[in-house]
Order: structure tokens, then C-alpha cells, then sequence
């Protein structure tokens, strides 16, 4: 009675319209000391009108009924100016006396965390029971049982102790019927079940419910007109999705010139194209072709294949084919095939094995016969096999403004060195006597060789339009014999390293710091200024050196109906060298998403 004339009394002032002036707020307790207010109750006597007044009284009873004082009410309230006395009955604590748990399973029970000798001969805050009752319905939420309800039953007062039971009405079991998709995207029902891991027969599950729209924005090919919904209907649930395709398949064009190249001392055009197909056939599917020619005489050819949710299943196939030629030097083949288990959106982890041949296309065998030295360059075959784990999570995929980009790899193999026939056959007429193959009897031709990667993106927002990316890229080899020129990592150029003629820098380990501030002008344009400095060691068959190159510039990129254009200057500075500005590197871009 008194929570009800309490809550009257509150709305009739309010009603009167007294809560138009500033007032101060004094709380009177009726049946406790003054020094109670001090001790359990904390307010701003100085409030900006009745109303603020009121709700303040709605609060401070909303406490000391979540400290166990159940009866706590306002008796009356008195005005006298802008003087607003409230007089505060707030009674005795009440105790659980006993709470049993009434029909309850142990996996809710253990769900919830309760234990019934909590809630024996203890102060009585509701809120822990409101927290223990959300629990258990969350969990039924999650496991078949979205109508449940949980409830206080067989509830009795005595000496302010309360005794109750709690039950749980599990109500329908709900099971995954079929998605039903409306709109004009291209994607299979099966696959997409797979993807957001709701497919048709299990039970109904909350919790991933709840993330089917960012799974959705994730995908990059797939924008939802508007939020699912779901319809139960024969203890079946049907969630609803409204989906359009988004352009997110790319053709990338990137040209670059190089002034006084080091091999020609002439201006070089480079170039590298890339055909990116998401969703293909809409099986979720995604299909690479990639051709460079980042350097005189020197191409790459990239061939990537992702076949995710083999049969419905988290598991899906990932195949890389990697054709490169080194000038007139060597050809490296290499063959990826890993097996990836899917967590949500793009993030996986992966084992996978790697095929690396080098063939070298030439041999100085006049050099060889000269210095009855090997080259630099052997023909080598690495076998091995690895992890890699990658975690995503960005704002926005194409230009994001904040989230982190991680991914791992790291792989144990044996490195095979092959004897080339044409250093085998040399004959020298001076001393035809003399083995060439002998050359090779002083190398190990099986050894273990260890390559661990790691590629970080961190986007922090500075401002409404402005961004910080920072990002480290590393790489080691760790190679029980000695390491050849062709097993090296080759940094520079646009992708690694900017600043620098394209894979001009080898190195045994590197790790690139990169920052990145940007000023956002659209959605997928911006201007940015870069810094990217290194740590690099070459400890090879040719070389003992460390250093610390810098590269540095300035560029921007911007969008238009045609497609991504991008343009950036570079500078870079290597081995305390002073910085040449005669030899920055220009590179054009373009970006068309269909």
C-alpha cells in the first residue's frame, strides 16, 4: 500500500505543474535516524525542478530496494517555497529466508550460478535474482527455448524473511526452419545457412541470431535493406532476411614509374593487374588472378582459389598457385593447398602445405669454371607445412576507420638444393680431369628451414574525418644451413616498403613499422602522408649486413563512378645514404568494383 500511494502521490504533483522552478530537495526519514540518509543514500539536494526532484525520489527508492529495504516508500511530501521535504518511511531488511530451486535442470542451474545456500538466511537484493533469472532465460534463449520464462512461486513473508520457490517454464522447443531471403542477391540458401552457422534442423539458438547483420556487412558482398525478422510457426522459427548484392569483385590497375632505375639508369613503367571475384555463382566462393611486372624483365603470375563451407561444414579449401621469373635469372613455382576452419565473418585459422621450386634459367658456367665457385642462385625445392590464423575486425572493409587486421603464418620444411646439369657438365679443356659436381660437396643438400610472418593493422579514429592506421609487418627465415639469394624475402615497391624500386631489398628477417595518418573526404576517398620504417638483416650466401631503411610520402586516393583512382609519391633513404629526392617513386592506381 504504501509503494502505491507513493507512486500517487509522485504523479499528482508532477501533474500540477510545480515542476517548472528550481527547488531544493530534503529527505526526511520518519523511522531512522538523520545519519541513515548520510549512510545509504546519496543525492543532489539542489535539483533543476520538481520533476528532476521526482525522478531523484524514484531513484533513491530504487536503491534501497535493491539493498534488501523492500517497504521503502515516500509517506508525504511538503513544499514550502522552493523548500521540497520528502518524508521517507524505509523500514527493516528483508532476508531470503529460503529459496529452493523448484523444477529446475542442473545445466540451468549451473548456467545461472545459482546455489541455494546463496540465498539462505542472506540479505534479500532482488536484483540478484532479476540477474540470475536473465541468465537462465539467456541460456534458454541459446538452447532451443525462446518462450521460457523463470519465475518466484509459493512465495511466503515471516519476520521479513522471504521464502520462495523458482521454476522455469521451458515452454515449446523451437527449431531452424529454412532462411527465407527476399531481395535481388545472388546467394545460395545453403551456403549462407553455412556462413551464419543457422541451418535448417538445429535448435533455435539466440545469441547467433543477434549477429546475422554484422555477419552480413561482413561478408562485402551482401547489404541488408532492412533487419531480419523472425516467424515461429509449428514449433519452427524462420528468420527472414532482406538482402541486395553490393559491388565488391574488383579490377585493380596499378602502373608506376621508376626514375634512374639502378640497372638502366632509365625511367621504368611497371605495372600489375588483379581481376578479385567475391561471390561467384553465389556460393560465397572467391577467385584471384593477379599479373605483375614490377621490374625490368621480371613478372609474376597469381592464381587464388577459396572453396569456404565444403558441404555445408566450417571447413572450406584454400589454393594458391604463385608463378614468378627473375629476370633471365631463376622461375619459382609455388603451390599452396590449405584446409581453413571458418570463424565468424572472415576470420579463420588454416593448415596448409607449401611446394617451393626455384629453377635457375641461367648459368655463367665460365664464372664457375674461373672461380670453380657454385652462383648465388641454386636450384632449390622446399617442402613444409604450417599454420595460419587470421582475425578481423573493421568498421568497414574497403577503408576502415577503426578495428584490427591480424594474420599469422608460420611453417616447418625441409629445403632441398638440386644439382644443376649444366654446372654438372662442365668439362674444362685445361684440366678436364676436375668434377664440377664436386662443387656441391661441401653444401648439405637436406636441411630444415623455418619461416614464421606476421602481418597487424590497428585503425584508431583522431577526429570525425581523420584516422590513424598504424600496421607491423614482419618476416623471418631461420635456416639450419646457409640461406641463397633466391630463398630471400624481396621488399620495396608499393606493397612492402614504399620508397624503393620494387623487390630491390632482400632480406633474412625484416619487420616494417608502419603509420598512416589519413583525412577522410568520402567513404572510399582520402588523403594520407606515410612513414614506413625498417629493421632488415641479410645473412645469406652473398651477404652479412643490417640495416634500417626509411620510406616516406604523401598521396591520395578518391572515388568516382568509373571506378578507385589513387596516386602516391614516395622517397626512401637506405644505409645512412642521404635521401635522393631525384629518385622518388610515383604510383598510379585504379580500383573498379563491379
Amino acid at each position: 500500500m504504501r509503494f502505491f500511494l507513493t507512486h500517487i502521490l509522485l504523479i499528482f504533483f508532477t501533474a500540477l505543474g510545480i515542476a517548472q522552478e528550481p527547488v531544493i530537495l530534503q529527505i526526511v526519514p520518519i523511522d531512522k535516524e538523520a545519519s541513515f540518509i548520510k549512510k545509504k543514500i546519496e543525492f543532489l539536494p539542489y535539483q533543476q525542478d520538481s520533476t528532476t526532484a521526482r525522478r531523484q525520489l524514484e531513484t533513491i527508492l530504487m536503491e534501497l530496494r535493491n539493498s534488501a529495504y523492500l517497504a521503502a516508500s515516500i509517506d508525504s511530501i511538503a513544499y514550502k517555497d522552493s523548500l521540497q521535504t520528502a518524508y521517507l518511511y524505509v523500514g527493516e531488511p528483508y532476508e531470503w529466508g529460503h529459496i529452493e530451486n523448484g523444477n529446475i535442470d542442473n545445466a540451468f542451474i549451473s548456467n545461472a550460478g545459482f546455489k541455494e545456500k546463496f540465498y539462505t538466511e542472506k540479505p534479500l537484493y532482488y536484483k540478484e535474482i532479476l540477474s540470475i533469472q536473465n541468465r537462465m532465460l539467456s541460456y534458454a534463449e541459446n538452447n532451443g527455448y525462446p518462450f521460457a520464462n523463470v519465475r518466484l512461486d509459493s512465495v511466503r513473508v515471516y519476520n521479513n524473511k522471504v521464502y520462495a520457490k523458482l521454476y522455469l517454464d521451458k515452454n515449446a522447443l523451437i527449431v531452424l526452419d529454412e532462411l527465407n531471403i527476399e531481395g535481388n542477391a545472388k546467394i545460395s540458401k545453403k551456403y549462407l545457412a553455412s556462413y551464419l552457422n543457422l541451418n535448417k534442423g538445429e535448435i533455435y539458438n539466440e545469441s547467433k541470431i543477434k549477429k546475422v547483420s554484422s555477419r552480413i556487412r561482413e561478408t562485402g558482398y551482401l547489404t541488408e535493406k532492412q533487419a531480419p525478422f523472425i516467424t515461429f510457426a509449428d514449433n519452427k522459427a524462420t528468420i527472414n532476411l532482406f538482402l541486395e548484392n553490393k559491388k565488391s569483385s574488383q579490377f585493380d590497375l596499378l602502373l608506376g614509374f621508376l626514375p634512374k632505375n639502378n640497372e638502366t639508369g632509365k625511367l621504368i613503367l611497371t605495372g600489375n593487374a588483379k581481376i578479385d571475384l567475391q561471390n561467384p555463382f553465389g556460393t560465397g566462393k572467391e577467385i584471384l588472378l593477379s599479373w605483375e611486372q614490377l621490374r625490368p624483365l621480371t613478372q609474376r603470375l597469381d592464381v587464388h582459389f577459396l572453396y569456404p563451407y565444403f558441404l555445408k561444414l566450417p571447413f572450406g579449401f584454400d589454393i594458391n598457385f604463385d608463378l614468378y621469373k627473375r629476370d633471365t635469372a631463376y622461375l619459382d613455382i609455388i603451390y599452396d593447398l590449405g584446409i581453413q576452419y571458418h570463424f565468424e565473418g572472415r576470420n579463420y585459422i588454416e593448415a596448409f602445405w607449401n611446394n617451393s621450386q626455384t629453377n635457375i634459367l641461367f648459368v655463367n658456367t665460365e664464372q664457375v669454371k674461373t672461380t670453380r665457385t657454385l652462383p648465388r642462385n641454386l636450384d632449390i625445392r622446399n617442402s613444409s607445412f604450417g599454420l595460419e590464423y587470421r582475425f578481423e575486425q573493421l568498421d568497414y572493409r574497403f577503408n576502415p576507420t577503426k578495428g584490427f587486421d591480424v594474420k599469422l603464418r608460420g611453417a616447418a620444411g625441409i629445403k632441398r638444393i638440386s644439382k644443376n646439369s649444366d654446372i654438372v657438365n662442365i668439362v674444362d679443356p685445361d684440366e678436364p680431369g676436375f668434377s664440377y659436381e664436386s662443387l656441391y660437396d661441401s653444401l648439405s643438400l637436406r636441411s630444415y628451414q623455418f619461416k614464421i610472418n606476421a602481418d597487424l593493422a590497428y585503425y584508431l579514429p583522431l577526429a570525425k574525418r581523420m584516422t590513424l592506421k598504424t600496421g607491423l609487418k614482419s618476416g623471418i627465415l631461420i635456416a639450419e644451413r646457409e640461406l641463397y639469394q633466391n630463398e630471400l624475402y624481396r621488399l620495396g615497391g608499393i606493397n612492402l616498403l614504399r620508397g624503393f624500386d620494387d623487390e630491390s631489398v632482400f632480406a633474412s628477417l625484416y619487420s616494417i613499422l608502419t603509420t598512416e595518418v589519413r583525412f577522410l573526404i568520402g567513404q572510399n576517398s582520402y588523403l594520407y602522408g606515410f612513414g614506413d620504417f625498417a629493421y632488415l638483416q641479410n645473412k645469406s650466401n652473398i651477404a652479412d649486413l643490417t640495416d634500417w631503411p626509411l620510406g616516406f610520402g604523401v598521396g591520395m586516393t578518391f572515388e568516382t563512378k568509373a571506378g578507385i583512382f589513387g596516386i602516391s609519391y614516395a622517397l626512401g633513404r637506405q644505409q645512412a645514404n642521404p635521401i635522393d629526392f631525384g629518385s622518388g617513386k610515383i604510383h598510379f592506381g585504379y580500383i573498379n568494383r563491379f
